[in-house]
């Protein structure tokens, strides 16, 4: 997946836009029908399985070899654990671009604390050097 061809996943897709690009993803070249047998370990879509589906790979990767699993079911698991991972995000997200304000009392406060944990960082500094001005 690559940025310049505008084919990643975000974690700020849209559950329709996930679906969509999940669909689009490349897979075993090889396994053209359902009960072709796959290989799974040169497919993008099982590499993402991997990542994102710890609880079920295993059984992906022994339904696919055995052709009993094709690649557009493959494709609908993955887009759904991808939607279901990222809903808490999207959700606080969606939160955040409708208060803004919020959004600068975080920034301001966060600002505020680097300036004095910096204050700090810079007195010990000088300190540890015997720099001393008064």
């Amino acid at each position: 997946m690559s940025k310049t061809l505008n084919n990643t996943i975000s974690i700020s897709d849209l559950p329709k836009t996930i679906k969509e690009k999940v669909r689009l993803m490349i897979t075993d070249t090889e396994k053209i029908k359902l009960k072709d047998l796959g290989h799974p370990d040169i497919c993008t879509v099982f590499t993402y399985q991997k990542i994102f589906n710890q609880s079920q790979h295993k059984e992906i990767y022994e339904r696919c070899i055995s052709g009993k699993l094709g690649c557009v079911e493959c494709k609908g698991i993955l887009a759904q654990i991808l939607i279901n991972k990222f809903a808490e995000f999207r959700e606080k997200r969606k939160y955040f671009e409708n208060n803004p304000k919020l959004i600068q009392e975080i920034v301001t406060e966060g600002s505020r604390k680097a300036r004095e944990i910096a204050r700090k960082t810079l007195e010990e500094a000088k300190e540890a050097m015997n720099m001393h001005y008064e």
